[in-house]
């Protein structure tokens, strides 16, 4: 069971990095210079979030608290034995 829940994570982790990639090569062309960008640090249970606007950070700090949800699930359903 631990092997699959795994390679849901690798696959989930190669999708974003295909999902990087691919947008670079589609907007390469773009005239756009207005760039927004956020980023969070997660130790354990408590979120740092960082950014230049604040509706970035807002959408990190939401991310984040899915985050830890779906930490304390996966938690509480992994951990039974």
């Amino acid at each position: 069971m631990y092997a699959y829940v795994a390679f849901i994570g690798i696959l989930l982790v190669m999708a974003g990095f295909a999902a990087l990639f691919i947008y670079t090569i589609l907007n390469m062309n773009s005239k756009n210079t207005n760039a927004n960008a956020a980023g969070m640090i997660l130790i354990g249970p408590i979120p740092i979030a960082f950014g230049t606007s604040t509706t970035m950070v807002m959408a990190v700090e939401i991310l984040a608290i899915v985050i830890i949800i779906l930490m304390i699930i996966f938690f509480f359903l992994f951990s039974r034995r």
